[in-house]
């Protein structure tokens, strides 16, 4: 006897299992039909799984409309913010006459003129004053404004960049980008097709919010642009936009050809605190104005007296501790030599100016001289002294860091290692600065001994136009038959240290340098 062959059980497993999911989605299907009925424009026909050509007509005009505004709404390369100039622009929007005028005082030639009339010591902390009061002059109410403006504006911009085209060919593959003139004829598109580019839309839309704070943005983006945002469009454009965000249109194309309930997700918004990040950027941009204008008055002022004290180039006189050495360090992140210039021009100025001149005639004055005041001449000899090996010091100091030197072989090897061992960076960067104050110290003390001996110079010149010196009684009998020659070479003897001094101080404070050598601090 043949068994005949098992049925499906209807109340079996199986059959609750694909009964159930089955109602679920014809449930699901009616929750769309709905939605799709209740909506004022014909919207998608599951069915057939068609967008209708009422919703073309509408992100056609949307496209029409926004098209015009990207000469307006200028983004940077990454697409999400806008270029700096513009958000500068978009700020000045909101500044009241007050901040206005503040801003022009930040400019670059008003800067430039305060620093050449005034000096940098002076300019510094003026303009940075000027900054603080500057960053005061908006309220939390004008700061919060101006946020909610620019964030509703940069998602406005990034949907007005949104490449509706390939969308949009879908409904009429006659169309041609970008050309709002000829006549368009629109036909049903098929959903599954473009649910991605929906997808994008529906992020798009959603990045903003069409309404008062959008108004705002675009009063804005009027007064930057000298006209109405896309030629007058703008209340055509934001009521369109506004439709798409209230009614959802796009989102309920989206569920019903997903045949689904669940919300199609959006990005969450981020909070832009675009004043702040302009502040933090205007400092910046002073900061960087400063320490250009620094840098091109002191190299101005430099090349002035470098002129003025020697003849012919002054460079590479130290070895060792020069710019290449920099070049070097900073391929590798590590700290410079930062006393390059004022270490090179001291032993220029001993080698030429010191050494062959200047020492001769203190020493004349010294052997020569008959010294009422004993003070001065305490002075006169310790200088003396002290500058006499200071030559010899900064050649032991180059020829030290010199391949063949201790510390220039020490220096070397772990330059070797620096990218390979921590340890050997750390070591370097600690030698490095270890050179530095060794650098400075020298520099420090030669500033000391060069500024006491201009004084005691200049003092012993004054008293020469005295009937009675106090200072050296013979002043006017030294040289005899070219006295007054030796007062001349005195007094340039004078100026020349004077204006060496006057070099230096573009590259450290000389007070500083006199303080450091009472400290014991100096070589």
């Amino acid at each position: 006897m043949k068994s005949s062959p098992h049925k499906l059980d209807e109340g079996g497993f199986f059959s609750r299992l694909f009964t159930k999911g089955s109602a679920q989605q014809k449930r699901t299907l009616r929750v769309l039909k709905r939605e799709l009925n209740a909506s004022r424009i014909e919207l998608y026909k599951i069915k057939n799984d068609t967008i209708s050509p009422a919703v073309a007509k509408l992100l056609y005009e949307i496209y029409r409309l926004s098209y015009p505004m990207r000469q307006q709404l200028p983004l940077d390369g990454s697409g999400k913010r806008f270029l700096p100039s513009f958000e500068e622009a978009f700020i000045l929007t909101f500044h009241t006459k007050e901040a206005s005028s503040i801003h022009e005082k930040l400019g670059f030639d008003t800067i430039r003129k305060l620093a050449e009339t005034h000096g940098m010591p002076k300019t510094v902390p003026y303009v940075e004053k000027m900054l603080d009061e500057y960053s005061d002059q908006w309220d939390r109410e004008t700061i919060s404004k101006i946020n909610t403006a620019y964030a509703n504006l940069i998602g406005f911009a990034r949907f007005v960049y949104f490449d509706f085209f390939p969308l949009l060919r879908e409904f009429d593959l006659k169309l041609d980008e970008g050309d709002f003139q000829s006549k368009t004829s629109f036909s049903p598109a098929e959903g599954t097709l473009l649910l991605e580019d929906l997808v994008g839309l529906h992020r798009a839309l959603f990045r903003f919010d069409a309404d008062t704070g959008l108004d705002i943005a675009m009063e804005a983006l009027a007064r930057i642009a000298g006209t109405d945002p896309g030629g007058g469009s703008y209340p055509k454009l934001r009521k369109a936009i506004a439709t798409l965000q209230r009614n959802n249109y796009i989102e309920t194309i989206i569920r019903a050809i997903k045949k689904s309930l669940s919300p199609v997700p959006v990005e969450k918004r981020r909070s832009i605190d675009i004043f702040q990040h302009y502040i933090q950027r205007r400092r910046s941009e002073v900061g960087r104005v400063l320490r250009s204008l620094e840098s091109k008055l002191r190299d101005e002022a430099v090349g002035t007296i470098v002129s003025r004290l020697f003849d012919g180039s002054v460079d590479g006189r130290v070895n060792n501790y020069g710019k290449s050495h920099n070049e070097t360090y900073q391929r590798f992140e590590l700290p410079p030599y930062r006393w390059v210039e004022p270490l090179n021009y001291l032993k220029a100025f001993l080698t030429d100016k010191y050494v062959p001149s200047i020492s001769e005639i203190i020493n004349e004055l010294i052997v020569g001289g008959i010294f009422i005041n004993k003070h001065t001449l305490t002075e006169l000899s310790n200088c003396y002294y002290a500058l006499k090996e200071s030559l010899s010091l900064i050649e032991t100091f180059d020829s030290d860091l010199d391949m063949d030197g201790d510390k220039g072989r020490l220096m070397k090897r772990l330059l070797d290692s620096v990218t390979k061992e921590q340890s050997a960076r750390r070591a370097l960067i600690n030698n490095i600065e270890e050179v530095n104050e060794k650098a400075k110290s020298i520099i420090d003390g030669r500033i000391v001994s060069f500024r006491e001996l201009a004084v005691s110079i200049k003092k012993i010149v004054e008293d020469y136009k005295q009937k009675s010196p106090s200072v050296v009684s013979n002043i006017r009998k030294i040289r005899a038959g070219k006295n007054r020659q030796f007062i001349e070479d005195m007094a340039a003897a004078y100026k020349d240290i004077y204006w060496f001094l006057k070099l230096l101080s573009h590259y450290l404070p000389l007070q500083a340098a006199r303080d450091e050598s009472s400290a014991g601090k100096t070589t």
